[in-house]
């Protein structure tokens, strides 16, 4: 984790992910831009280093888990499988997030876990 002063201009701060995580938030002024699965932990980190320096802003990225991704989205599990229209472009960036993570992820937990939200979506494969 960097230790540094959240007000300083051009930097990331970051926490490095631990072994339940499974998706990686890229934060600016607390709103999210991008949401990844964990094993794209490096290029997020490249990349929120590039818009930190870009934009002059700090820029924070965080692994969570499934279920803490869905809780910073304000949302609850069960609420994902009949989404309101302003939370269907929320909704569909999850699916893709789990989607991406079963496909690509190395680790069986992170796919795992994917699979769970997306069955707990009542999303199919």
């Amino acid at each position: 984790m960097t230790n540094a002063n959240w007000n300083d201009a051009n930097r990331v701060m970051r926490m490095d992910p631990g072994p339940r995580d499974s998706f990686v938030v890229t934060l600016v002024d607390g709103k999210r831009v991008s949401v990844e699965p964990v094993d794209a932990y490096e290029q997020a980190l490249n990349r929120a280093t590039v818009l930190a320096r870009r934009i002059k802003r700090p820029v924070k990225l965080l692994p969570m888990q499934a279920a803490e991704l869905i809780g910073l989205m304000g949302l609850k599990a069960g609420d994902m499988t009949t989404p309101s229209a302003d939370d269907a472009e929320t909704r569909q960036l999850v699916v893709n997030t789990c989607r991406e993570a079963i496909l690509e992820s190395n680790d069986a937990s992170v796919r795992r876990e994917a699979h769970g939200v997306l069955v707990g979506m009542g999303e199919t494969l």
